[in-house]
């Protein structure tokens, strides 16, 4: 009997958790967005007393203008964490960019960029990435770094 009552409350666990729902959904349109929004920089580095990995935003003033980016980027002050050691460690050679584009898009990087989301070498200052629509539709984006301020 207490295998019965099992089985049929597996079973009623089975059927509420899967969909039934399989068509009656309205088609979307597929949106032709391939643009950046919003380009963002940090420094990464590993903390041995702490045995983890800190993270802290450089500020990015941006110009954004016939799909070119220009950006000025301003090392933060000095706190507890982020000691004067490490401060000076920061430079264009060792930076992650971030950046934010259309719903549904990709962005891949074009002629040797640096790979966005991990520490690469930015130091080349003009770099090209190729911004692919949820629709199939492209644009070429350049991200031009201006400065770095420590």
């Amino acid at each position: 009997m207490k295998n019965i009552v099992r089985f049929a409350l597996y079973i009623l666990f089975v059927i509420s958790i899967s969909s039934c729902l399989k068509m009656g959904l309205d088609d979307l349109p597929t949106s032709d967005k391939a643009e950046i929004t919003n380009v963002k920089f940090e420094y990464r580095w590993w903390d041995e007393a702490a045995e983890q990995l800190r993270v802290v935003e450089l500020t990015a003033d941006n110009k954004i203008a016939d799909h070119a980016i220009s950006c000025t980027i301003t090392v933060p002050a000095v706190t507890d964490k982020f000691t004067s050691e490490i401060r000076e460690k920061v430079s264009l050679a060792n930076i992650v960019c971030l950046t934010d584009i259309s719903a549904g898009a990709s962005i891949r990087p074009l002629n040797g960029a640096p790979v966005l989301g991990t520490p690469e070498d930015f130091s080349g200052k003009e770099f090209s990435y190729l911004v692919v629509a949820a629709d199939g539709s492209n644009i070429e984006w350049k991200i031009n770094i201006i400065a770095i301020n420590k």
